[in-house]
Protein backbone atom coordinates (compact mmCIF):
# COMPACT_ATOMS: atom_id res chain seq x y z
CA UNK A 1 0.00 0.00 0.00
CA UNK A 2 1.48 3.33 -1.03
CA UNK A 3 1.48 6.62 0.82
CA UNK A 4 0.83 9.85 -1.05
CA UNK A 5 1.99 12.01 1.86
CA UNK A 6 4.52 12.24 4.69
CA UNK A 7 2.19 10.88 7.38
CA UNK A 8 2.73 7.28 8.30
CA UNK A 9 -0.31 5.83 10.04
CA UNK A 10 0.02 2.13 10.94
CA UNK A 11 -0.50 0.00 7.84
CA UNK A 12 -2.81 -2.35 9.75
CA UNK A 13 -5.19 0.57 10.36
CA UNK A 14 -5.37 1.13 6.62
CA UNK A 15 -6.28 -2.40 5.62
CA UNK A 16 -9.71 -2.08 7.25
CA UNK A 17 -12.21 0.75 7.34
CA UNK A 18 -15.29 1.86 9.24
CA UNK A 19 -18.49 2.54 7.33
CA UNK A 20 -21.91 3.53 8.71
CA UNK A 21 -24.29 0.69 9.53
CA UNK A 22 -26.94 2.41 7.42
CA UNK A 23 -25.31 3.01 4.01
CA UNK A 24 -27.20 6.28 3.46
CA UNK A 25 -26.42 7.67 6.94
CA UNK A 26 -23.32 9.71 7.85
CA UNK A 27 -20.37 8.11 9.59
CA UNK A 28 -20.07 10.01 12.86
CA UNK A 29 -17.26 10.14 15.42
CA UNK A 30 -17.67 12.17 18.60
CA UNK A 31 -15.46 13.10 21.52
CA UNK A 32 -15.88 15.36 24.54
CA UNK A 33 -13.73 17.87 26.31
CA UNK A 34 -14.01 19.13 29.87
CA UNK A 35 -12.74 22.54 28.78
CA UNK A 36 -14.82 24.02 25.91
CA UNK A 37 -11.91 26.32 24.96
CA UNK A 38 -9.56 23.42 24.19
CA UNK A 39 -8.19 23.38 20.67
CA UNK A 40 -7.63 20.33 18.48
CA UNK A 41 -5.90 19.28 15.29
CA UNK A 42 -7.60 16.49 13.34
CA UNK A 43 -5.86 14.08 10.96
CA UNK A 44 -8.06 11.71 8.94
CA UNK A 45 -6.60 8.87 6.86
CA UNK A 46 -8.37 7.31 3.88
CA UNK A 47 -7.68 4.44 1.52
CA UNK A 48 -10.09 2.60 -0.75
CA UNK A 49 -9.76 -1.05 0.28
CA UNK A 50 -12.57 -2.38 -1.88
CA UNK A 51 -12.49 -3.18 -5.58
CA UNK A 52 -15.06 -0.76 -7.02
CA UNK A 53 -17.16 -1.73 -10.01
CA UNK A 54 -17.40 0.63 -12.99
CA UNK A 55 -20.82 1.84 -11.82
CA UNK A 56 -19.72 2.45 -8.20
CA UNK A 57 -18.47 5.72 -6.72
CA UNK A 58 -17.35 6.56 -3.20
CA UNK A 59 -17.35 10.28 -2.51
CA UNK A 60 -18.14 12.18 0.68
CA UNK A 61 -17.72 15.47 2.51
CA UNK A 62 -16.08 15.89 5.91
CA UNK A 63 -17.84 18.09 8.45
CA UNK A 64 -16.21 19.12 11.72
CA UNK A 65 -18.70 20.40 14.27
CA UNK A 66 -21.33 20.86 11.57
CA UNK A 67 -19.13 22.92 9.22
CA UNK A 68 -17.54 21.77 5.99
CA UNK A 69 -13.98 20.72 6.82
CA UNK A 70 -13.04 19.23 3.45
CA UNK A 71 -14.73 17.75 0.45
CA UNK A 72 -15.47 16.03 -1.58
CA UNK A 73 -13.16 13.19 -0.56
CA UNK A 74 -12.53 10.31 -2.95
CA UNK A 75 -10.28 7.77 -1.19
CA UNK A 76 -7.42 6.60 -3.41
CA UNK A 77 -7.19 2.90 -4.26
CA UNK A 78 -4.41 1.19 -2.28
CA UNK A 79 -2.79 4.48 -1.32
CA UNK A 80 -3.10 6.61 1.79
CA UNK A 81 -4.58 10.08 1.69
CA UNK A 82 -4.44 12.27 4.80
CA UNK A 83 -6.64 15.30 5.39
CA UNK A 84 -5.60 17.48 8.30
CA UNK A 85 -6.33 20.69 10.16
CA UNK A 86 -4.02 23.52 9.18
CA UNK A 87 -5.12 25.52 12.20
CA UNK A 88 -6.56 24.36 15.52
CA UNK A 89 -10.31 23.90 15.96
CA UNK A 90 -12.49 24.26 19.04
CA UNK A 91 -15.66 22.37 19.82
CA UNK A 92 -18.79 24.20 20.92
CA UNK A 93 -19.64 23.32 24.51
CA UNK A 94 -16.79 20.80 24.56
CA UNK A 95 -18.69 18.42 22.27
CA UNK A 96 -16.74 17.56 19.12
CA UNK A 97 -18.23 15.90 16.07
CA UNK A 98 -16.57 14.62 12.89
CA UNK A 99 -19.02 13.49 10.22
CA UNK A 100 -18.45 11.93 6.83
CA UNK A 101 -21.51 12.51 4.64
CA UNK A 102 -22.04 10.79 1.32
CA UNK A 103 -22.48 13.12 -1.66
CA UNK A 104 -25.46 12.83 -3.99
CA UNK A 105 -23.15 11.45 -6.68
CA UNK A 106 -21.87 8.61 -4.48
CA UNK A 107 -23.27 5.10 -4.74
CA UNK A 108 -21.30 3.85 -1.71
CA UNK A 109 -21.20 5.00 1.91
CA UNK A 110 -18.27 7.00 3.30
CA UNK A 111 -15.36 5.16 4.87
CA UNK A 112 -12.73 6.08 7.42
CA UNK A 113 -9.57 4.02 7.88
CA UNK A 114 -8.09 5.94 10.80
CA UNK A 115 -8.19 9.32 12.47
CA UNK A 116 -6.13 11.11 15.07
CA UNK A 117 -7.05 14.04 17.29
CA UNK A 118 -4.29 16.09 18.93
CA UNK A 119 -5.08 18.49 21.73
CA UNK A 120 -3.16 21.78 21.75
CA UNK A 121 -1.22 22.23 24.99
CA UNK A 122 -0.44 25.82 25.91
CA UNK A 123 2.81 26.34 27.80
CA UNK A 124 2.57 29.29 30.20
CA UNK A 125 6.32 29.95 30.00
CA UNK A 126 8.78 29.84 27.17
CA UNK A 127 10.58 26.54 27.03
CA UNK A 128 13.94 28.03 26.06
CA UNK A 129 15.92 30.90 27.44
CA UNK A 130 15.12 34.10 25.52
CA UNK A 131 18.84 34.75 25.05
CA UNK A 132 19.45 31.40 23.33
CA UNK A 133 20.67 31.97 19.81
CA UNK A 134 21.95 35.50 20.36
CA UNK A 135 25.58 36.28 19.71
CA UNK A 136 28.12 37.19 22.33
CA UNK A 137 29.96 40.11 20.74
CA UNK A 138 33.42 38.53 20.98
CA UNK A 139 32.25 35.27 19.33
CA UNK A 140 30.23 36.69 16.40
Amino acid sequence: MGNSNDYKPPKVALTTAAIPTNASAPLTNEWSSVNPDEQYYVYAHFSEIQELQANETREFNMLLNGKLFFGPVVPPKLAISTILSVSPNTCEGGECNLQLIRTNRSTLPPLLNAYEVYKVIQFPQLETNETDGTCVSRLC
